[in-house]
């Protein structure tokens, strides 16, 4: 059970099929204005699999799912060293917007 994936907002370990779940539903409800153009998108995911800070589909430095955030147009990188995805046209993100 050590390496079961988890998800940092629950008290509990979560199974692997009920993470891809949420996620699946979060990013069916993400409105296409919202969404990262497809080829930015897998630029991004690549960058999130290079990245030290990315373990089991999280984000060590904000907690996000790598695949919500990457789809997300307006969010970055929160790469203390520097963003490890492609330069774009995104917004500043709004810190209290996790999801």
């Amino acid at each position: 059970m050590e390496n079961q994936p988890y998800c940092p907002r629950c008290p509990h370990p979560t199974a692997d099929q009920d993470i891809r779940e949420v996620i699946a539903s979060v990013l069916a409800a993400l409105p296409q204005e919202q969404r990262t153009p497809e080829e930015e998108y897998r630029l991004r995911l690549e960058g999130c699999e290079s990245c030290p800070g990315q373990n089991q589909g999280i984000c060590r430095y904000c907690g996000c799912y790598v695949e919500v955030r990457a789809a997300k147009n307006f969010m970055i990188c929160p790469n203390p060293k520097g963003s490890l995805w492609p330069e774009n046209a995104a917004a500043p993100e709004d810190e209290d917007d996790d999801w």
